[in-house]
């Protein structure tokens, strides 16, 4: 036995969420490795979808602990949040709210309240794991502690656990940073930054998804020392739940972008633009092709489109499973992936990359924001998959090899034929969830991860 292991996450297998991808590949791989693993994650409640493809043989190697949100939230928040955001069925002709005083006020008192019902939640879980630690953890009954973001209840409790002493050592996992400029109002930046920081100063280590984020949160802090990089990644095993590909039409090209649009941050419009262009100048014909997509932000995708008058090649499928949705990726010509960067948020690397990562399928990355460039845009070039566009760098020798990208993979699809990419397949194994358990490991047992003493 390699040592006994404490995870406290908020997303975990069953659960069908993008979060739960990254803490249950790391407990499979680890319980390969000869981990004592004991994981504690919330009760899921019964209308929490399931992804059953996450479950594996491994999990049946771990102690699983479904602790409950408080009776509180779960009677009384939790069920009207549920029924006033419950799922409406995907429509290709839904229209654009109108815009109003009243529509305004009506979005910052759903975004205010947002705020107060995920405090109230994570504070909930984080008194119900508190009671659970008291009552059935004794001191140094593991080696080590690993907590995972999102929900920031899962690094309070593992941070409770800590000065319970029932490890010495904790690591604080981030696959997301907590506050963001962009998105939260200046009080919730504030609460959250707070929340962070605290954490970030507190851990024996922190581990993020991304380079620009370990920089970032390292300067911000001053935590340089014990930040460490360790990205999200893609299962090999999961290539054995892809479909074997039906007969489909020839003559199209297809593109698919599955995955949220962040209210407009992630913006297509470059590739509904260079599309046109080809078209006008006849180099393709519209009506050639595809364009599938798969989430909850199809007007978004809609109305980035329409401005091209190029709304009428969608596809909306609407919100589907992980395992749907790499067969849908698998069935295309070229994947979208879309992220943004700018000076305060960079190292945004959508999870959507390993996807084409494990399905090795060539992908266009669309990156917006106010800084050109980004860590994405770098794995790609390193991957050999395909190509990013910026945005934000006026250059018409951009807007050129972003055509000339789509009117290759045009060429190449129309023909019948599989688009090529120069995969550079030792760079893509190093983000094989194989590889990234044994660099979590090596985290786990440096001589330089410390034992804390909280402030």
């Amino acid at each position: 036995m390699r040592g006994k292991l404490l995870f406290i996450v908020t997303a975990f297998a069953p659960e069908n969420a993008i979060g739960c991808v990254r803490t249950t590949k790391l407990v499979k791989y680890l319980v390969r490795g000869g981990w004592d693993l004991t994981v504690v994650s919330p009760k899921l409640s019964e209308d929490i979808a399931w992804d059953h493809s996450l479950v594996c043989n491994e999990l049946s190697y771990i102690e699983k602990i479904d602790i409950p949100y408080g009776e509180f939230f779960r009677r009384f928040l939790y069920r009207k949040r549920s029924g006033s955001t419950a799922n409406k069925p995907p429509s290709n002709n839904e229209k654009p709210p109108v815009k109003s005083l009243g529509q305004a006020i009506r979005t910052f008192s759903r975004k205010r309240i947002k705020f107060i019902y995920n405090l109230t939640r994570n504070f909930s879980w984080k008194r119900q794991v508190k009671k659970y630690i008291d009552e059935n953890f004794k001191e140094n009954e593991f080696d080590y502690i690993f907590s995972s973001y999102p929900s920031a209840s899962s690094h309070l409790a593992a941070k409770y656990a800590l000065k319970k002493k029932i490890a010495k050592k904790w690591i604080a996992d981030f696959r997301d940073p907590m506050a963001y400029e962009s998105i939260h109002s200046r009080f919730e930046y504030f609460i959250y930054n707070k929340i962070q920081k605290n954490i970030c100063r507190n851990a024996s280590a922190i581990t993020v998804v991304s380079k620009d984020l370990a920089r970032k949160l390292s300067q911000q802090y001053g935590i340089e020392k014990k930040t460490n990089y360790l990205p999200n990644g893609y299962d090999e095993d999961d290539l054995e739940l892809i479909e074997e590909k039906g007969e489909t039409e020839n003559g199209f090209l297809r593109l698919v972008y599955a995955g949220s649009m962040y209210g407009g941050q992630r913006d297509l419009s470059p590739v509904f633009f260079g599309l046109k262009e080809l078209h006008n100048k006849g180099l393709i014909n519209i009506e050639k092709i595809r364009f599938t997509y798969a989430g909850k932000d199809f007007q978004i995708v809609k109305d980035q489109a329409g401005k091209y008058e190029l709304d009428g090649i969608l596809e909306n499928l609407g919100f589907i499973s992980r395992i749907d949705s790499l067969n849908l990726q698998n069935t295309a010509d070229v994947i979208l992936v879309s992220t943004w960067n700018s000076e305060n948020e960079q190292g945004i690397v959508t999870g959507k990359v390993f996807e084409c990562f494990l399905l090795k399928k060539p992908v266009l990355v669309i990156v917006n924001g106010t800084k050109p460039g980004g860590e994405l845009s770098e794995m790609i070039d390193s991957s050999g998959l395909g190509i990013s566009f910026n945005s934000m760098i006026a250059d018409p020798s951009q807007d050129e090899r972003l055509q000339n990208f789509l009117l290759n993979a045009y060429k190449q699809a129309i023909d019948g034929k599989v688009v090529p990419t120069n995969a550079n397949h030792k760079y893509l194994q190093s983000f094989s969830y194989r590889v990234l358990a044994k660099k979590l490991e090596d985290i786990l047992l440096s001589n330089g991860l410390k034992e804390n003493q909280l402030d």
